[in-house]
């Protein structure tokens, strides 16, 4: 995973895991990618060394957010390369994954509400080529209605897409794409006005 915050907003990459393992739910996913994590060798030997000089050492990594971004960016990591003697080759991922509308997270003592406003859309097996399209609504931070009318902007084209049709799509049980092939690739979340306070435990 990579991450870069740009102003007010977050963007942080998560990588699918195999399409065989059954359907994933983005928030699952995007949190487990925030917790702490050891660095080590593929059989779990420590691959850093220490700096007293007396070998290597387990090192950890975790990122944390000290304030919330007004703007949650989620990107998924759909292709993967490997080496064919001198090829590489590159295989897209179709990993199931149900994607919620709606996403908490905690900052310090608070825990923030993410409203989704737009998906990114590739349709297509290739790293190089595809047909890109968006469905998209106006943002929770800047709408005056609670139900958003969500739109499909494809080209030149656009339009309004029904409540059911969506979420059917978002929880991957739509036929995506005419060949099968279409996968969000990219999730736009805005914060929501209201949060609520959230005590630490001892």
């Amino acid at each position: 995973e990579s991450v870069t915050n740009d102003g007010g907003n977050f963007t942080w990459y998560l990588a699918l895991p195999e399409a065989s393992n059954g359907r994933h739910s983005l928030s699952t996913l995007f949190h487990s990618s925030l917790q702490k994590e050891v660095l080590s060798d593929e059989l779990g030997e420590p691959v850093y060394d220490c700096l007293t000089g007396k070998g290597k050492r387990l090192a950890t990594k975790q990122t944390q957010l000290l304030s919330a971004p007004r703007h949650l960016l989620l990107g998924l990591v759909l292709f993967s390369q490997t080496m064919h003697g001198r090829r590489l080759t590159a295989t897209k991922n179709m990993a199931l994954v149900s994607i919620e509308q709606e996403i908490t997270l905690n900052v310090g003592k608070c825990m923030h509400q993410y409203d989704l406003y737009a998906v990114l859309v590739h349709e297509g097996q290739s790293l190089h080529k595809g047909h890109y399209y968006t469905y998209a609504c106006n943002p929770s931070c800047t709408r005056s209605v609670q139900v958003p009318e969500w739109h499909c902007y494809d080209d030149d084209k656009v339009e309004l897409v029904p409540e059911d049709y969506l979420e059917a799509f978002l929880r991957g049980e739509q036929p995506r794409g005419r060949h099968g092939s279409a996968t969000p690739y990219l999730l736009c979340y805005c914060l929501r006005q209201q949060e609520r306070t959230v005590e630490k435990g001892p």
